[in-house]
């Protein structure tokens, strides 16, 4: 293998030169690019083994220690981000170590342990017997061959053994890992696990940053970065015992490999500081981090498993120039087999899903619960982003496979930010179960809200529709955001909300900002759901609203009202009345439901209901009315004092004739009067106005299209 180094020092050393593989020091050796390399072993094949962190493309930047000087091999910044200060570098070295190798012992710290170790010609093994509940050791170097194993026997699955390595140079697992407790690793310098490794463990922490023995000893599990801007690669398998749990803690934090904790916890965290929250039986229930003062990333390419338990990744910056950033291009996996599916958290400055992105946390009893960017509430106690892509082709479940609710899915950019940007293709479901249960919850929000070629589904076959709530600073409806809703409604209810408060699920709202809503696209759909239209400020209808859904329904609560609570004064709900047939609302059957601010309306769909209506009911047209007719003086003729809103819909066919004696109110209603409120409706009538042929004086005549007195 040749390698091209750029170091700029030195001047005078030949930067060209080639690694050959040494069997007497069972090592990669750097030596003249004219050198021969031994044909036996397959030295270029077992470098691209050893090193498939580097040559596979998994590092984003990657120091290679050569002794020669510094190969940086990096990748481009997300879009938005400050090159040249968003790479921290994740050091590995480039030698891998002996196929034997096993750590050297510095001395120990604290508490009581015997370590012993056996070497054969192509195996070693290293067991440390540990004695006390808790015990520190310093390391040297903390290195495992490919045929090497470390075994750590501890008094029970709570006990906890403090690795801290003092090497300058970055750990090497390549063998076997094991230990029935918990195992801490602390390297700054950055841990390596390469495609050769097999850890199974109680619990292990790897991490570049520090810990203090006084926290470690106290139960006080506070890890500082203190400078290190190294990184933790995992390439290999990493698995914890039942209910235990895998933390990777540093400033990068990169998964090329299989992480697996079964009804137990992954944290993949990337912070200034990072404190891990344990329960009372020792499992690992969560984190809380400082957001770091370098740039920092978590990307999962392969595979996170926490079947029944939680998935936590986090990657949040101090300075937003300098982003936190999470990628995931591989699977996230917190479905249980037996009960609700688990809880997945991925908390950043900018986030990712890429088209191979699959999140799942689904369960027989009922759906999990996935947060990407931001929880909303303090109850998980995550930052929200700025940034929030999901590509086509990313998927993300939360459904109830046999029985139960669907869970709860929450996408979000910050939506109290009005630069924050959400960018949504793909599938997201939370659906019910198949025997039982009703459909989950699903919110996509941020200040600016972009829906691609994004499918909802919050269904239940056997219950109630679930709801997906749009969550923007303000919205505009267009041709892809309706395709998108109107799949969404064959199954789910939906609710677009610019309110600065949403109770349910900690939505957030936008705080400031006029909070509009504009419907440019038709919306149709043939199910029950229903539709909710809910404006901190005013809704624009310049497209068509037709559900036909028995008892499909539409809420269209604006400036900032509710089924209980009344509308800001000045704000209004509005129909595009110049362009007659495009801009409307259809519900033609009367047993659907229909809410205008906090008024519930009774539907109109013929004209002898229209005719039966009291004069101080509150109506509404839930269809256009083609129904030729000759009407006397008026179609509706008591005194009106109630509400009717047309919805945009048109009557035709009406021929208004007079029959006058000395009062005469002619129009579509004759009279309204005492707070009558008619609005949007559109009419195609003909007045016919004949007389006696002999000379009348009439004391009261009015005649109007729409009303003829008011």
């Amino acid at each position: 293998v040749e390698v091209q180094d750029n170091v700029k020092s030195h001047a005078s050393m030949n930067r060209s030169y080639r690694l050959i593989w040494s069997e007497a020091t069972q090592s990669y050796c750097a030596v003249a690019e004219t050198a021969k390399g031994a044909k036996k072993g397959g030295g270029a094949r077992t470098l691209r083994r050893h090193l498939g962190v580097v040559l596979s493309g998994v590092l984003s930047s990657v120091a290679l220690s050569t002794g020669l000087g510094s190969l940086t091999y990096a990748q481009q910044a997300p879009p938005g981000v400050n090159a040249s200060a968003y790479f921290a570098d994740v050091k590995v070295a480039l030698l891998a170590p002996k196929l034997t190798q096993l750590p050297l012992l510095n001395n120990v710290a604290q508490g009581q342990v015997q370590i012993s170790q056996s070497q054969a010609d192509k195996s070693a093994a290293m067991t440390v017997n540990q004695m006390s509940d808790k015990a520190v050791l310093n390391w040297s170097t903390f290195n495992i061959g490919a045929n090497a194993q470390v075994n750590f026997n501890q008094p029970s699955r709570t006990s906890v053994t403090l690795n801290r390595v003092l090497d300058a140079s970055p750990s090497q697992i390549f063998g076997e890992l094991n230990a029935n407790g918990q195992v801490f690793l602390s390297n700054p310098n950055g841990i390596y696990f390469s495609p050769s490794a097999q850890v199974d463990v109680g619990g292990l922490v790897a991490t570049t940053h520090a810990i203090a023995d006084a926290d470690f000893l106290s139960d006080k599990m506070q890890f500082d970065r203190k400078g290190s801007a190294s990184g933790i690669v995992n390439e290999g398998h990493l698995n914890a015992k039942l209910g235990g749990y895998i933390a990777l803690l540093a400033p990068e934090v990169q998964n090329g490999g299989v992480i697996v904790a079964q009804a137990g916890t992954v944290v993949m965290a990337a912070g200034e500081g990072v404190t891990l929250k344990f329960a009372q039986n020792n499992s690992l229930a969560g984190i809380t981090t400082t957001p770091a003062t370098i740039a920092t990333l978590v990307e999962n390419k392969l595979a996170v498993q926490a079947p029944g338990g939680q998935i936590i990744l986090s990657a949040v910056a101090l300075n937003k120039l300098q982003a936190g950033v999470i990628n995931n291009s591989g699977t996230l996996e917190a479905s249980s087999m037996v009960s609700r599916g688990g809880k997945i958290i991925l908390e950043a400055d900018a986030i990712t899903l890429t088209s191979t992105s699959v999140i799942n946390a689904n369960g027989p009893l009922g759906g999990g619960h996935v947060v990407i960017g931001g929880d909303g509430t303090t109850q998980d106690e995550t930052r929200p982003a700025s940034q929030v892509g999901m590509q086509e082709g990313a998927q993300i479940n939360a459904n109830a496979n046999e029985s139960g609710d669907g869970g709860v899915v929450l996408v979000r950019a910050n939506p109290l930010d009005p630069n924050s940007v959400a960018t949504l293709s793909g599938v997201i479901n939370a659906k019910g179960g198949g025997r039982q249960g009703n459909g989950g919850h699903i919110e996509t929000s941020a200040g600016q809200l972009t829906l691609g070629s994004l499918t909802v589904n919050a269904g239940a076959p056997m219950g109630t529709a679930g709801t997906w709530l749009i969550d923007p600073y303000d919205y505009t409806i267009d041709a892809n955001a309706a395709t998108a809703i109107n799949a969404a409604l064959v199954n789910s209810s939906v609710t677009i909300n610019t309110i600065g408060n949403v109770s349910n699920y900690g939505g957030l709202g936008n705080a400031q900002g006029t909070g509009n809503v504009i419907i440019n696209a038709p919306l149709v759909w043939s199910s029950n759901s229903t539709l909710t239209l809910q404006a901190a400020g005013n809704i624009f209808i310049n497209s068509s609203i037709s559900a036909t859904g028995a008892s499909a329904g539409v809420n269209i609560f604006y400036g900032g009202s509710n089924s209980s609570t009344a509308p800001t004064a000045g704000s209004f709900y509005q129909f595009n009345l110049n362009n007659p047939g495009s801009s409307f609302i259809s519900l033609p059957n009367a047993t659907s439901n229909l809410y205008i601010a906090n008024q519930s309306y009774t539907l109109i769909e013929s004209m002898s209901q229209l005719q039966a209506m009291s004069p101080t009911g509150v109506y509404a047209l839930g269809r256009s009315l083609l129904i030729p007719g000759v009407y006397t003086n008026s179609v509706y003729t008591p005194d009106f004092k109630g509400v009717f809103d047309g919805l945009g819909n048109t009557v035709s066919g009406i021929q208004l004739i007079n029959s006058c004696t000395a009062t005469c109110n002619i129009g579509f209603f004759g009279v309204a009067t005492a707070g009558a409120w008619i609005n949007n409706l559109q009419l195609s009538e003909t007045f016919t106005l004949t007389g006696t042929g002999v000379a009348q004086t009439f004391s009261d005549y009015s005649v109007g299209g729409l009303v003829g007195k008011v």
